[in-house]
């Protein structure tokens, strides 16, 4: 199977069809520049794509694994395709089946690290102080990671949507911790709650916006990054009302210019990008 002769393949049947790159994209849910490397032969489809982009080229799975269209479809045998497909289905369930097995062997092995780092924690600090103080600390925090890494790990689906969703429902209990084991109390109404929400709506705009859209990715993380910026400049407002400590953080001006600076970076990346997909299609 020659990816040189793939690609061009895909690339002439996709044109004779009036189809850019991302029309035919958006039809097999994968980006634009995944069908441009197929075309420029620097990679393949996965396995799993296979029937589908064969039925949005109106071509059989053997003219795109064969790279041409070598016979007229009455004169191909009948079983061939079949046999493929079939082939095609096993392959997909055997590596959806391998990634769930090395899933949940990530998963066992992430499991067994935070419950060691815990248990030493807490040794640490039984056998420094006699009590067990500054170790819910860290043992709160691992079981916060422990919340948000597994679902990134375990589900193939809406992971980020449901990984965001522990966030959204562990982050106050988390920081309601910290104010009980602290020295500084009564900050967590007047400042916990409004800042979390506050970057909570923000990660709620932002993660969406990157797992279910197709916006150009360089001008979505240039919009993100300044919409951060923003937010920043707000939290940091709010909190020096709240400590009573007026002022401009000269390192934190210096950083947020350095940060808009990336997004721009980022802008014109993505313009460049685009401009010569345009000119490939």
């Amino acid at each position: 199977m020659n990816s040189q002769k793939m690609g061009e393949l895909i690339s002439s049947v996709r044109k004779s069809k009036n189809m850019t790159q991302k029309e035919l994209a958006d039809q097999l849910s994968v980006t634009d520049k995944a069908v441009s490397k197929w075309e420029r032969g620097i990679g393949y489809p996965d396995i799993t794509i296979l029937p589908s982009l064969s039925d949005a080229l109106g071509i059989t799975m053997s003219d795109l694994l064969n790279g041409e269209i070598t016979a007229e479809k009455a004169e191909r045998e009948t079983g061939t395709e079949e046999i493929i497909s079939n082939t095609l289905k096993y392959a997909g369930e055997v590596q959806r089946h391998r990634k769930f097995k090395s899933s949940n062997l990530a998963i066992s092995i992430l499991t067994i690290v935070f419950l060691i780092a815990i248990f030493i924690c807490i040794l640490c600090n039984f056998v420094s102080s006699g009590k067990i103080d500054w170790a819910l600390y860290p043992t709160g925090a691992l079981a916060f990671a422990w919340f948000i890494i597994v679902p990134l790990i375990y589900f193939k689906k809406h992971k980020y949507i449901i990984s965001l969703s522990m966030v959204s429902v562990l982050l106050i209990p988390f920081l309601y911790l910290i104010e009980l084991l602290g020295s500084s109390k009564n900050w967590m109404i007047p400042l916990g709650i409004p800042v979390s929400f506050i970057s909570l709506v923000y990660l709620w705009i932002a993660v969406p916006l990157f797992a279910y859209t197709k916006i150009n990715r360089w001008y979505l993380s240039a919009a993100v990054i300044l919409l951060g910026v923003g937010l920043d400049c707000g939290i940091e407002y709010y909190v020096q009302r709240f400590v009573q400590q007026p002022g401009t953080d000269i390192y934190n001006v210096f950083s947020n210019i350095c940060v808009v600076i990336i997004a721009i970076i980022l802008f014109f990346i993505g313009f460049a990008r685009k401009r010569k997909q345009l000119e490939a299609a």
